[in-house]
């Protein structure tokens, strides 16, 4: 599982920096 979820993580990776730009923006 954690093998997968690594995986995941690595293709949301661009999806959680944008995130993570938008949730600084906001702030």
């Amino acid at each position: 599982m954690a093998s997968t979820s690594n995986n995941v993580h690595a293709l949301h990776q661009p999806v959680m920096l944008s995130e993570v730009l938008k949730f600084l923006d906001v702030k």
